[in-house]
């Protein structure tokens, strides 16, 4: 499912951004850059955050790799940056929604002891909250959004990046991880990306503002 979620996500990005006009080998540069850091940054933070104990994919790693991605593009070609950006940032809950099925067949993470409607068996035979499953319709659900969003020419990245971030924040309030701690550290990280989207939002607003007023 990860393969998969791998798979159509970035077929996705490039469809759209070919047909918003980028060129081939721009879309090339951005899949190939993307793609290592988000499998270097995904791996990379649950390397340091579980201290060298363990080695495993995390998505608010690759979702920064891939936001990285499009940043270094965005300096080396910034007349496609908006087109990059909508692409592959529209591709993000898609990535994340199925990446969430596999992890709801795996049992690799678990929700907070529950013992109500469509509770799941998780470690030691405990009943809990199938978050995972949760977490994959509310992303799935966001990418449609998002889509109806942009065909009517209506969606915007950073804003759409961020209710990606406080989506994950809100759900992560169901997880296993709150059982001994108040933040989870993806909380925390997803708190970071909240705070810089939003502070590149309002200066490009400000930036934005200013040249209207300077061509009038």
């Amino acid at each position: 499912m990860i393969f998969l979620s791998l798979l159509l996500g970035i077929g996705f990005a490039v469809l759209r951004s070919k047909r918003k006009g980028v060129p081939g080998n721009i879309i090339g540069y951005t899949v190939m850059l993307s793609v290592v850091l988000l499998l270097s940054l995904s791996i990379g933070v649950t390397f340091i955050t579980s201290a060298g104990e363990a080695i495993g994919l995390n998505g608010t790693g690759a979702a920064v790799g891939i936001g990285l991605g499009i940043f270094t593009m965005a300096m080396i070609s910034p007349q496609y940056k908006r087109k990059l950006a909508g692409s592959f940032f529209m591709a993000l809950p898609l990535m994340y929604g199925i990446g969430k099925i596999g992890c709801s067949f795996a049992g690799c993470c678990a929700g907070l002891p529950y013992h109500g409607a469509f509770s799941v068996s998780g470690r030691e035979g405990v009943e809990v909250f199938p978050i995972q499953a949760l977490e994959a319709a509310v992303f799935l659900l966001l990418f449609l959004g998002s889509a109806v969003l942009d065909i009517r020419g209506h969606f915007k990245p950073v804003i759409a990046a961020i209710v990606y971030a406080c989506a994950k924040i809100m759900l992560d309030f169901l997880r296993d991880t709150h059982v001994e701690h108040i933040f989870s550290q993806n909380q925390i990280m997803c708190l970071v990306i909240v705070i810089v989207l939003c502070t590149m939002h309002i200066i490009s607003a400000i930036n934005n503002k200013d040249r209207l007023q300077v061509r009038q």
